[in-house]
């Protein structure tokens, strides 16, 4: 098997949601958790799949990509690399394995936390622009509701319902 390293993942995060995760791309022979007692509030694990191309694939499709417990989102996305060691084993280039430093990482987090706010923006606009549009359909529809009801009246009531709005301070006609 081919041995992967899985960082910043919330201490919540169980065996069974990391080996489904990572079940996506190949099987899974083993997921060893690490006690961790950060204070981030983020732990690691290690994740053995069974073929290189599953582990390339996790990788390139988790790394820095996935939140794995959707209501622990502030804690940015995953990190997966290939454990220590690995690279040199498979004789692949040892920069498979280096993960970001701790400044580039908490980099990676804020711009997460910033794209997350500003797609949550976009997204109460969105929803905002679509309420007002609704309620503009709505008015324009009681307008045309009235222009028919007043077509309807007989003149005396019309002329009368006019001079009740001019004195009510509507415009004259």
């Amino acid at each position: 098997g081919v041995k992967l390293f899985v960082g910043r993942l919330p201490r919540e995060a169980n065996q069974k949601e990391i080996r489904e995760c990572f079940e996506e791309f190949g099987d899974v022979l083993e997921v060893f958790i690490i006690a961790s007692q950060a204070q981030s509030g983020v732990g690691c694990a290690f994740v053995r799949m069974a073929t290189l191309e599953g582990a390339e694939k996790a990788i390139e499709d988790l790394h820095e990509q996935r939140v794995i417990i959707p209501d622990l989102a502030e804690l940015g996305p995953m990190q997966v690399a290939f454990a220590k060691g690995e690279a040199l084993r498979l004789g692949i280039d040892e920069k498979e394995e280096i993960l970001p430093s701790f400044r580039e990482a908490r980099q990676k987090v804020v711009e997460h936390h910033e794209k997350k706010a500003f797609f949550e923006a976009m997204t109460k606009q969105q929803e905002m622009h679509e309420k007002a549009i609704k309620y503009q359909q709505a008015v324009a529809q009681q307008h045309q509701l009235m222009a028919q009801q007043v077509m309807m009246l007989p003149k005396d009531q019309l002329v009368s319902l006019i001079k009740d709005g001019q004195r009510a301070g509507g415009h004259p006609f």
